[in-house]
């Protein structure tokens, strides 16, 4: 939407502002006047609506103006209003261009004067956010914020205008948090104010909250600050001005969200005005023409809305928003599905992915948390394409639209992870002179190429790379090249070939193809499959894949089901970790693992005949539990024998007895496909390791000082993980270990070069969610962390290896990283599978990690870890030994209070889970 129009008139009415005077006390005269006078014109043709006659007066001006005075402020100004001009027509490239040159001239004129600058890099924000190219925008935005903090007291107009526009953008990359206290901030400025610059000012920030707030289903309050804005707006400018129809229409899309009859006559009255005072291409008309057509769908004004629908997406399609092409056709998709018309509803629906994707592509650089705002915008059109692909798929089963479906399904696992991965794999090339040759190579004849398309314009590199998730066509050559491109694609052809041949990772990075089910299909191995799920609106899908065998089979939950499902069976060991009373246990009813079994695995079973071996890739609230603990049958047999037990035997003895999955398949989960076919097209060679093991252990969390950033509750001792180590290292060659017990359990110990040969490596100590720390150090309150040593000599650490300082500073190629704590796991969020510090410690070189899903018992863990180092040391692989382990644990009892409590209930047994490969 363009909800910045608003604040691009009080920016450009700031700058103007500052120019006349600036321009009066350096030059005077008739001609500064003239310039005054010519820029106000041109802002006042740029607010009544024309557009073209404000283009081609800055185009006059600004020939004249750098004839007589070069670069100066005031064509700098000239460059603001005319890319001004072109967004306003649609024309986002040429604005694109015209305000970053404005930007830089600005720059280089006024060095660090921010109230002079600032109104032109906000818009130039806004401008890079729509055409998608998120990492420019995100870096002029947070130039701006810094240019605010400096502006006088006085500039209270400009300070409030960045305010709304920086937490406008963020809000439309989905940064929630991030948007609402700059809108705080700016109210606070407004507060108590009459002057109208300044009423002007509050009514646009009440406008941009209530807006933000509709995002997130805060509809009362959302009408509340609209219907404020509207107010302040028809007393300041009337009710036809273009300000108040923006939000009218604003007001509109609420009350159809609300199912109000009236959306439709105020949707319609907006529409119209902004068609009439704008463009079509304007964001503003485009958005409206979709919500007047959802308004007349609710309706039941079929032909109507369609021809809404298809005007709005024409529309941007033709301005080249990728953001708006992706939402619109969603919404026009939508409407075609619900007609019946599902061949033509999958064509909108891919167009939007791709918009989609290339949006993804282009975050490329940014904060891992905005990426996945930015794409968690479409993970629902994601969703619903796959929906519609297995209802044609229903149809006509030999079309492939089940294959289509599964590589949608792809897209939305766990994206950025799988390309940390392929980044921390192409790190390892760069020692390869025959890498760099190919690459330089290939760099060389991307910007020949580019050249030519431009006429012989050299554009930098960094520029050219774009993807959309796929090899990108080649274009056209254009007339009276004399062949010279042809011939440069013919070599870079070559030259990609020996790339995708030598050192595949390396393009799939730079130029990624769509994963297809026959390339996962490819790498699997006798005896394995892999099961890939998508939970949708309605119902979910699992896809089954073995080297012969292709299967989309459908599952009745739907995604909400399943995550209140999971919440319920995860519930007494949350209990335990809450109260500590073992009591709460016995809430874990069979009949409900044997119901979630029938429903998400059981319709899959047909077709894993002869498999052994299960690679689970989950999605959303399914990466939180382990499916190993599932429960194949639960008959009304089953049942009286489950509760006679209970009865009679030993505390927890009752689920000894339960057949469960993890009994006849050997599980390990992977974050994504993308995931799997990184690591088997990659398989390096076993090495020879100077070490077998390297463990910490039962670390000192008190020193002098205390604990510099306790955990809630404290940290208490771990005396057990200390045996724990022993034990395993005799398992071992005890000549190759190395034990980092009680204060040698050090945070710079873990960043030493020397573990990266470490065949093992062993931590045993407490793990911690984001956020479970008190909030005394930022940079370690809100991120998953194992706790290591805090007394002793810290070399300057703090005792708690973070996330981040896992993937920045540990570097491994360990087979295996057991995290023996608590939630090591980390949940799922943001599509993005295994979170936390699973994800970290695979992007430090891991092959294979075992974590865990919820609070342990340390005594079962300490005997688990034993148990799968002892058939580790026997010549199991990971998943294997795992799987014996936990059938040893669950044979086993523990003394309480005198009595023997048996360890078959899952909580003792089933945490820990194998991540990897």
């Amino acid at each position: 939407m363009a909800m910045w129009r608003r604040f691009s008139s009080v920016l450009c009415a700031v700058v103007l502002a500052t120019a006349a005077h600036a321009q009066s006390g350096r030059r005077g005269g008739d001609e500064t006047s003239r310039f005054q006078r010519a820029a106000k014109e041109i802002q006042r043709q740029i607010s009544a609506g024309e557009y073209a006659h404000a283009e081609r007066q800055a185009r006059q001006m600004l020939e004249r103006v750098r004839e007589r005075r070069g670069e100066s402020g005031a064509a700098t100004r000239l460059l603001f209003l005319l890319g001004k001009s072109f967004w306003l027509q649609g024309r986002n490239d040429e604005a694109d261009a015209v305000m970053a040159e404005g930007v830089a001239l600005c720059q280089r004129v006024r060095g660090d004067d921010a109230k002079l600058c600032l109104g032109g890099q906000v818009q130039h924000a806004n401008i890079l956010q729509k055409l998608g190219r998120f990492g420019e925008a995100h870096a002029s935005l947070r130039q701006a914020l810094a240019w605010v903090e400096a502006l006088p007291e006085g500039a209270a107009g400009l300070r409030i205008a960045t305010l709304n526009q920086a937490a406008h953008l963020y809000g439309e990359m989905g940064q929630y948090r991030e948007a609402e206290p700059l809108l705080g901030r700016a109210l606070a400025l407004s507060e108590g104010r009459s002057e109208r610059a300044m009423l002007n000012a509050r009514a646009g920030t009440l406008f941009f909250l209530g807006r933000l707030q509709m995002k997130q289903k805060r509809l009362e309050e959302a009408e509340r600050n609209l219907r404020e804005a509207l107010r302040l707006q028809e007393a300041l400018h009337g009710a036809e001005h273009r300000l108040t129809a923006r939000t009218r229409f604003q007001i509109g899309h609420l009350l159809l969200q609300q199912n109000r009859p009236e959306a439709v006559d105020v949707l319609r009255a907006a529409t119209d005005a902004f068609i009439k005072r704008q463009a079509e291409r304007t964001e503003a008309a485009m958005s409206a023409m979709s919500v007047l057509a959802l308004a007349l769908e609710a309706q039941g004004r079929v032909e109507e809305a369609e021809s809404w629908h298809r005007r709005a997406l024409e529309n941007a399609r033709l301005g080249g928003i990728p953001a708006s092409q992706a939402h619109l056709s969603r919404r026009y998709g939508h409407f075609l599905a619900q007609q019946g018309r599902l061949r033509e509803a999958a064509d909108i629906y891919r167009g939007g992915v791709a918009a989609a994707e290339k949006l993804f592509a282009q975050t490329r650089g940014l904060p891992e948390e905005l990426r996945h705002g930015v794409i968690g915008q479409f993970l629902q059109m994601y969703r619903e394409l796959i929906d519609l692909l297995l209802r044609l798929h229903q149809q006509e089963p030999a079309a492939g639209r089940d294959r289509e479906a599964f590589s949608v399904t792809a897209l939305t696992q766990s994206r950025i992870f799988s390309e940390m991965l392929r980044q921390a794999q192409v790190s390892e090339y760069s020692r390869s002179e025959r890498f760099r040759l190919l690459k330089s190579q290939r760099d060389r004849l991307l910007d020949r190429q580019a050249a030519a398309m431009q006429g012989g314009e050299t554009i930098e590199a960094e520029a050219i790379e774009e993807s959309d998730g796929e090899t990108q066509p080649v274009a056209p050559v254009p007339p009276g090249t004399d062949g010279r491109l042809t011939e440069s694609e013919a070599a870079l052809a070559k030259t990609e070939e020996a790339l995708w041949r030598e050192f595949p990772q390396y393009m799939e990075l730079v130029a990624p193809r769509r994963l297809d089910a026959a390339r996962i299909q490819s790498q699997l191995r006798p005896g394995e499959a892999v099961l890939s799920f998508a939970l949708l609106r309605q119902r979910s899908v699992v896809f089954v894949m073995t080297r012969e065998q292709f299967a989309a089979v459908p599952l009745s939950p739907g995604r909400a089901d399943v995550s209140s499902r999971i919440r319920d069976l995860r519930a007494p060991f949350e209990t335990v970790a809450a109260q500590g009373d073992p009591a709460g246990l016995l809430g874990l009813d069979p009949a409900k693992l044997h119901d979630f079994y029938r429903e998400m695995f059981q319709p899959a079973s047909a077709h894993l005949g002869g498999i052994s071996r299960l690679i689970v890739i989950g999605d959303g609230p399914l990466y939180t539990l382990p499916l190993g603990m599932l429960v194949e049958r639960y008959e009304e047999e089953d049942r009286r024998r489950f509760l006679a037990s209970r009865e009679t035997g030993s505390p927890f003895g009752e689920y000894a007895s339960l057949p469960y999955l993890g009994d006849r398949y050997r599980i390990g989960y992977l974050p994504s496909a993308a995931t799997l076919a990184a690591l088997r097209e990659s398989a390096a060679s076993r090495k020879r390791y100077a070490e077998q093991l390297v463990a910490f252990a039962d670390p000192r969390f008190h020193g002098k000082t205390g604990s510099p950033a306790p955990l809630r509750g404290g940290l208490a001792p771990l005396p057990e993980t200390a045996e724990e180590a022993r034990r395993i290292a005799g398992i071992l060659d005890s000549a190759q270990t190395r034990l980092l017990i009680g204060e040698a359990a050090q945070e710079h110990a873990a960043k030493q070069p020397a573990m990266a040969d470490a065949r093992y490596v062993l931590f045993a100590t407490h793990g911690v969610l984001g956020g479970e720390f008190i909030e005394e150090a930022e940079s370690a309150a809100q991120q998953p962390a194992l706790a290591l040593s805090m007394a002793g000599d810290l070399r300057g650490e703090d005792g708690w290896l973070t996330m981040r300082e896992v993937m920045e500073q540990v570097r491994l190629e360990a087979e295996l990283i057991v995290l023996s704590a608590c939630n090591t796991a980390g949940g799922a969020g943001g599509g993005e599978g295994f979170a936390g510090l699973s994800r970290a410690f695979m992007y430090a070189g891991a092959r294979g990690l075992v974590v865990s899903h919820w609070a342990v018992e340390s005594a079962a863990t300490r005997d688990l870890m034993v148990e799968l180092f002892r058939r580790l040391r026997a010549g199991s692989d990971a998943v294997v030994a795992l799987a014996e382990a936990q059938r040893a644990v669950r044979a086993t009892s523990t003394q309480t209070a005198g009595r023997p409590v048996s360890r078959a209930h899952p909580f003792f047994w089933a945490p820990f889970v194998f991540v990897g490969d």
